[in-house]
């Protein structure tokens, strides 16, 4: 866990993971452009799974975050159950 954008992108780029959680507005770099630095650059995370998980929930927002490749949108308040589920699919390794 990081506390903001920079600390994100600085994280996806030293290890690789098997999701990614970002929320939308973090103090330093907001999720969208550390989420489109983390597909743009080289490195572990480049086709990892990103989620964002925020309580901007306009269709403006979702269509930020498709345009930097990021189709999953879960919005607060978090239901656990749905935030399970979407990160159960995103890790599933394809048959």
């Amino acid at each position: 866990m990081v506390a903001d954008g920079l600390e994100a992108v600085a994280a996806c780029a030293a290890e690789p993971f098997d999701v990614v959680l970002m929320d939308m507005q973090m103090p330093g770099m907001g999720g969208v452009e550390a989420a489109a630095l983390i597909r743009g650059r080289a490195g572990p995370n480049r086709e990892t799974p990103i989620l964002a998980l925020t309580a901007n929930a306009l269709a403006e927002h979702r269509a930020e975050w498709a345009a930097v490749g990021v189709e999953t949108f879960i919005t607060k308040p978090v239901d656990m159950d749905v935030l399970i589920d979407c990160v159960s699919r995103a890790a599933a390794v394809p048959a």
